[in-house]
């Protein structure tokens, strides 16, 4: 389903306006936004950890948020920040789990306005990620190729690590699609000749200018050394060929998808390289028996 923030009349402005008021509480715009990154990595949030790629932030604290008790790219009102952050995620882990001293040391650095408003940013990040998480809201809404929408979240150790979505490359213009035949399809206007369009219409051509989402979230990781060795990648088609390759050479040791896709020469590599044959999958659109382990 949809986001149920969508879903619920008056729900998303109200949403909305709670984030409007806690950054408007005078806490910086760089705290707010590892405090949003640290929640989401907590819940495994791939829709909410995907945001961090278009941050303006140095990738070091970036990669480091997880870290950040022993990275030195924060500061003390930062870490005081995180320290609230994760011990206001982690209620359920003890029974005082906002203690004295960690809240003693979050009210030394900001004021009752400014720490209250970071309490409700906590609070909304939360609330995000259980709506994202429940409903499945993967990174494949993020995609920029208006043919396809493919989300990818690689795991490693029981935590969503990395995540990717098919698109034109970093800097350039997304992709571009139109109907071509006189069916109206993309048109929002009935169809005319539905065998035309299947045929003819250079809406069916395979896109080459959106890099796909296995490849950018394996990018992404190598460019900011995030380890995915071992790790288990979830994507909503397939692997192509090259993609499954780029999975392989990364040493992801397991991929689940959700549908096929219809390059299925990567689904044949990922099986042979792991003994099995791909005509043992079931039919798309059951993701829990589609599951392909190799190694």
């Amino acid at each position: 389903m949809k986001n149920p923030a969508a879903v619920l009349p008056g729900a998303w402005q109200a949403v909305a306006a709670l984030n409007k008021a806690s950054d408007s509480g005078g806490v910086p715009a760089d705290t707010m936004e590892i405090v949003h990154l640290r929640v989401s990595q907590i819940n495994g949030c791939s829709a909410c950890v995907a945001s961090a790629a278009n941050s303006k932030q140095s990738a070091e604290r970036l990669v480091t948020v997880a870290a950040w008790r022993e990275a030195p790219y924060f500061t003390d009102a930062e870490r005081a920040a995180l320290a609230l952050t994760e011990a206001a995620t982690r209620i359920a882990d003890r029974g005082d789990p906002v203690d004295d001293p960690t809240w003693a040391e979050a009210a030394r650095h900001y004021d009752e306005r400014s720490l209250g408003a970071l309490v409700v940013n906590i609070g909304l990040i939360n609330l995000w990620n259980r709506l994202n998480v429940t409903t499945r809201q993967v990174a494949a809404h993020r995609a920029t190729c208006q043919k396809q929408s493919v989300g990818v979240a690689i795991a490693r150790d029981g935590r969503v690590v990395v995540t990717g979505y098919n698109g034109a490359p970093a800097g350039m213009p997304h992709c571009e699609h139109h109907c071509t035949c006189d069916t109206g399809i993309g048109l929002h206007e009935p169809m005319v000749n539905r065998a035309n369009h299947d045929s003819c219409c250079d809406w069916n051509i395979p896109c080459t200018n959106a890099v796909h989402a296995e490849a950018n979230a394996i990018a992404y990781a190598a460019r900011w050394g995030i380890p995915v060795e071992g790790g288990t990648l979830f994507t909503t088609f397939s692997p192509c060929l090259a993609c499954g390759q780029l999975i392989v050479n990364a040493g992801l040791t397991r991929v689940v998808f959700l549908k096929r896709h219809r390059d299925e020469r990567g689904l044949v590599l990922l099986c042979r390289r792991r003994g099995a044959h791909p005509g043992a999958a079931s039919a798309a659109g059951d993701a829990a028996a589609d599951e392909r382990g190799f190694g």
